[in-house]
């Protein structure tokens, strides 16, 4: 009755391990998908509309800027369209590409935009200030345009804004390192410092995370069998 008794005792006991275990994996992946899930920073692209004639903004030194941490999908920031706007590298490979309306939009309540436009409460206009919003590539060199009859009418260039300009070289100065420049920082030092990446911690919270659940699981199994086994009952 007694080893009945004790080995039911220390399944329990297993069973509450597991499920701690279980626990603690479940926040380290948590924290994981958290650091994950950082806000993607968007090319902010200013330009003047005017009767179907597509500029640049002229009162502004840069047309295009980046900003950080912006949420949701740029895509929603404009309406698609005839014109076409491409981001390429330095080599004119195409990083991003999307059609787009240039035509600027006003509604009727600034204070609740989407709440208008959703009723309808918006007017496009045929001329006036515009602009859209794209995913930010580190690579990013230059930015064309093209008109609905697919000829090139703007082009900008935006190098000044890549983090990683394929150079081979792992500019640590310029903000290169593993995660934002790959092909120039290899796992390779930065700076004389070897970097990789923003979330160098990661790899250190696993090593934590595991080593605790060992020590807990071996503190268990010492107590376990340090018990002294308690008197038969007859």
């Amino acid at each position: 009755m007694y080893s009945y008794k004790r080995n039911n005792y220390n399944l329990r006991r297993f069973d509450m391990a597991i499920f701690r275990i279980k626990m603690i994996l479940l926040v380290l992946t948590l924290v994981l998908l958290g650091a994950n899930s950082a806000k993607a920073d968007v090319y902010q692209i200013y330009l003047y509309y005017d009767h179907g004639q597509l500029s640049f903004d002229r009162n502004l030194d840069r047309k295009v800027i980046i900003l950080p941490g912006k949420t949701g999908d740029p895509s929603g920031d404009f309406r698609l369209g005839d014109f076409r706007i491409e981001v390429l590298d330095k080599n004119d490979n195409i990083l991003h590409s999307v059609k787009f309306d240039p035509r600027p939009e006003i509604f009727s309540d600034p204070d609740s935009p989407s709440l208008r436009k959703s009723l309808g409460g918006s007017k496009i206009l045929d001329q006036g200030e515009t602009g859209l919003r794209l995913p930010y590539s580190p690579t990013g060199a230059k930015l064309k345009i093209y008109n609905p009859a697919n000829t090139l009418i703007l082009e900008y260039d935006i190098s000044y804004l890549a983090t990683c300009n394929l150079d081979s070289v792992c500019d640590s100065f310029y903000g290169e390192d593993a995660a934002t420049c790959p092909q120039d920082c290899k796992k390779s030092e930065a700076g004389g410092v070897e970097k990789d990446g923003d979330q160098w911690w990661l790899p250190g919270l696993v090593i934590v995370s595991v080593g605790a659940v060992g020590f807990y699981l071996w503190r268990m199994w010492r107590k376990r069998h340090a018990q002294p086994s308690p008197p038969e009952t007859r």
